[in-house]
């Protein structure tokens, strides 16, 4: 198997954990949550459609959706930190990390796939 196909299924793998991890956390907030909506709930659902939008894209255009995963993830982490209380880092890896991991996954991939030039067309 090459690297970048195992990178390739570890990225899918991943974002697609994270997806349905945010989502389904998303839900059950929505459905069993007591708290009225504040403009951070409002935030993290843009966050949940933004994860999800990223990793879906990245299935069949992975530079396209690793970037928008990479700026989710690093939106996701400056949001974690500022909100969140004593906590601030564990905030940050459990919210904007695993993204950003997920979508630096992706584009390693792109990386290491794009076209390398022949030695007939470097000799033009």
């Amino acid at each position: 198997m090459k690297l970048s196909t195992a990178f390739r299924w570890t990225a899918r793998i991943l974002g697609s954990f994270i997806a349905i991890y945010w989502l389904f956390t998303g839900v059950m907030s929505a459905i069993y949550g007591k708290e009225p909506i504040s403009g951070q709930a409002i935030f993290m659902i843009f966050f949940i459609i933004a994860t999800a939008f990223s990793f879906t894209i990245a299935w069949w255009h992975e530079k396209l959706g690793g970037t928008a995963a990479v700026i989710t993830g690093l939106t996701q982490s400056i949001f974690a930190y500022s909100v969140s209380g004593q906590s601030k880092w564990i905030a940050v890896m459990i919210a904007g990390v695993p993204i950003l991991l997920a979508g630096l996954l992706y584009l390693l991939v792109v990386f290491l796939e794009r076209k390398k030039p022949s030695a007939a067309e470097s000799d033009n």
